[in-house]
């Protein structure tokens, strides 16, 4: 349509409140296809916590799609994501990610915590573990 104006970038999304089987990587990669397009950069915030069902895969879309935009990730209680995952997500976002809460994820260990490539970051607060 000419002269039509682009729909309003997606820059936060919080999705912490649905149901927990609710939030799938194939769900989550529908938003970070909507998120990331020509006329849009990639979200900003995101809370997916309690998103049971959510895997290492999307750590990796996210940086694919987001990760030089991602300033906050809330996935705290996503009991399927892993050490690995996760020092992929942070070694491979852009610097502008500042937080990163954890809580409820007991499955994350030493590997993670002293093992990313931010572990001395100051700028980067991880919470929760």
């Amino acid at each position: 349509v000419p002269d039509m104006r682009p729909p309003p970038q997606l820059r936060l999304l919080d999705v912490g409140q649905c149901d927990q089987e609710a939030v799938t990587d194939a769900v989550l990669e529908l938003v970070l296809q909507a998120s990331s397009t020509f006329w849009a950069s990639g979200l900003a915030s995101l809370n997916i916590q309690g998103a049971s069902l959510l895997t290492d895969a999307s750590l990796e879309k996210l940086v694919a799609t987001c990760g030089q935009t991602l300033q906050e990730l809330n996935v705290s209680f996503c009991t399927q994501l892993t050490d690995q995952g996760l020092g992929y997500f942070v070694d491979h976002c852009g610097t502008q990610l500042k937080r990163l809460d954890l809580w409820g994820l007991a499955q994350i260990t030493e590997i993670f915590l002293d093992g990313h490539g931010r572990t001395n970051d100051p700028t980067l607060k991880v919470s929760g573990v």
